[in-house]
């Protein structure tokens, strides 16, 4: 997939939209519940009490290594190891069954796979979740995934995203990033990118660092150009 170079004229490459680093969980399909299952399957397991909703929003979009720790103190007698391979193992198994996007997303998808505007996925899970959703998207158009196991630092911490752009060649400014998350939200907005926060799950509060908009229907190139034109200080 070709990158589009940066316009030496500042209007230009201040509007031109470069690339768009996608979020997967609760950003490009609606995974949430099944990460939900699989640790209440966990919990249920060895018998301990369920999450509350207050205790499952703590999770969204928290790398899995986190979780586990949390899932210990919970009481579960499995090594970090163990309890995030066997989370990620379920997850996996309930995502390959099919694929629920979000509102917009496969619209946005296809608008930007016909203008060949480069893409790439950007997530604290594992590659065996993205394998088994991109699986079930022949011809995706994603040039790059960036996963658990290509970062030291997991979400919030800028890397992943910084990853992301080095891969596509591109500067962050002039490449959106999509998230849900805060968590997400945080290491895009320091990796320098243009966010795009559209919240599921948990509540993102207005920022100045960052767009917040309800779903991404009706959000296509021109939408996404305006945000770079219009950059929050």
């Amino acid at each position: 997939m070709t990158v589009r170079p940066e316009s030496s004229e500042q209007h230009r490459s201040s509007t031109v939209l470069h690339a768009v680093l996608w979020d997967m969980d609760g950003t490009l399909i609606d995974s949430e519940v099944e990460w939900t299952r699989a640790q209440s399957a966990l919990l249920e397991r060895f018998g301990l009490p369920a999450l509350t909703p207050a205790v499952e929003a703590q999770f969204v979009g928290v790398a899995i290594e986190q979780a586990a720790l949390r899932f210990q103190e919970l009481g579960v007698p499995l090594s970090t190891d163990d309890i995030a391979r066997e989370i990620t193992d379920d997850v996996a198994r309930r995502v390959a069954a099919g694929v629920n996007w979000r509102p917009g997303v496969a619209d946005l998808l296809t608008e930007l796979q016909a203008a060949r505007i480069p893409m790439a996925v950007v997530t604290n899970s594992s590659q065996s979740i993205v394998d088994a959703i991109l699986t079930r998207l022949p011809g995706h158009g994603f040039a790059a995934v960036v996963t658990s196991e290509r970062v030291t630092n997991p979400k919030p911490h800028p890397e992943p995203y910084e990853l992301a752009a080095a891969d596509l060649g591109v500067t962050p400014r002039f490449a959106v990033a999509i998230e849900d998350s805060p968590t997400g939200v945080a290491s895009a907005v320091s990796a320098g990118c243009t966010v795009l926060a559209v919240p599921h799950g948990v509540g993102i509060a207005a920022g100045d660092s960052y767009h917040v908009r309800p779903t991404l229907a009706g959000m296509g190139i021109a939408e996404l150009e305006q945000l770079l034109a219009n950059p929050i200080q």
